[in-house]
């Protein structure tokens, strides 16, 4: 019993020495890294370009909203009253 407790605190003590050991960052992980960092760039300049679009499409809106009242009024020859 003694020696099977001793021998998991060994080989866990040996684990916890080669984690601490081991440093800086594998190629594969600064590829992903790389990736996520783009990926968040494209993210953050695809939102900014939606959000400055919506003043230039918003009197394209309110023009077709204002042509499709007209028309649903003019449909109905002034019977709105």
């Amino acid at each position: 019993m003694l020696l099977l407790q001793l021998a998991l605190i060994l080989s866990l003590g040996k684990t916890a020495k080669l984690v601490a050991s081991a440093g800086g960052k594998s190629p594969a992980q600064e590829a992903m890294f790389k990736i996520g960092n783009f990926l968040i760039i494209v993210a953050v300049v695809l939102a900014v370009i939606m959000v400055a679009s919506i003043p230039v499409a918003m009197p394209t809106v309110f023009s077709i909203t204002l042509a499709l009242g007209a028309l649903n009024l003019s449909k109905k020859k002034g019977d709105c009253f």
